[in-house]
């Protein structure tokens, strides 16, 4: 079972130096709000943006949020690319971890999004590279659907089998990362899936011990409770340099997964 205390504190601690670490996260952020412009960029030509039930998305000198719900905010790198590529009227973001700031115009709620309750009629629900950390996908899919308004939208990302794949190859512990068609078979029951696709990114290190630095700055050590003692360290670093170096360089593989879907 994850250890959701030690994952909020982890990240609590991470914030400062989240963004400048996290290259990957903010190329999937960036991507998310790409997904999001394209299909209304679509939907404009045929005519299809509208009011919808409870005037959840119309198209006014751009397209219009009512109610914004964004699950697993952290530093509030996808929440200030939502407003400054579109006009929210009401936003909610939420994570279980502390946060250090968010546009003032944003309300924050802290919590365990598996456990809390989600604000009624929600215009979309968006969320970049939080997912993976949850402990029942598929109940969360179900909840999101049941607070989403009539035609409201559901924006996120995850990550695949592939996330990290030189420390699994190592056997370090990692999530349970679901595959696309896992997520996807979630979904179909309550949604007409828009939009899924995966990708490989590799970010490239000047050593191993770069990437354990980059890993701490962004979070993502939330799993063991133990630090590693200097000899773990150094066997890491060994195998590493011997298995993921090219070029004087050393790879770490993302594997993010995109899913945008609408309610039936």
């Amino acid at each position: 079972m994850i250890d959701k205390g030690l994952i909020a504190q982890r990240f609590s601690k991470a914030w400062k130096t989240y963004e400048e670490y996290a290259v990957v996260q903010n190329q999937i952020a960036d991507s998310l709000i790409v997904m999001l412009q394209n299909y209304f960029a679509v939907s404009a030509k045929q005519n299809a943006v509208s009011g919808g039930q409870n005037g959840v998305l119309f198209e006014q000198n751009g397209v219009l949020f009512q109610r914004v719900f964004e699950v697993g905010c952290g530093s509030g790198l996808l929440t200030r690319k939502m407003l400054e590529n579109f006009e929210c009227r009401s936003y909610v973001a939420n994570d279980i971890a502390d946060v250090v700031s968010l546009p003032s115009q944003v309300k924050f709620c802290k919590g365990d999004a598996e456990r809390m309750d989600f604000p009624k009629d929600i215009s979309i629900l968006v969320s970049a590279s939080c997912i993976q950390w949850f402990e029942n996908v598929g109940a969360f899919f179900k909840k999101a659907h049941k607070a989403l308004a009539e035609g409201g939208l559901m924006l996120v990302s995850s990550f695949g089998r592939d996330n990290l794949s030189e420390f699994a190859s190592l056997g370090i512990k990692s999530l349970d990362y679901l595959p696309l068609d896992d997520l996807l078979q979630m979904l179909s029951e309550d949604f007409e899936v828009l939009y899924a696709q995966e990708q490989h990114i590799v970010q490239w290190f000047d050593s191993p011990t770069d990437i354990l630095r980059s890993l701490k700055a962004t979070g993502v050590n939330s799993l063991g409770k133990v630090p590693w003692s200097k000899s773990r360290q150094i066997e890491f670093i060994d195998q590493y340099n011997k298995n993921f170096c090219q070029d004087g360089k050393f790879s770490l593989t993302y594997n993010p997964i995109y899913l945008m879907m609408k309610k039936r």
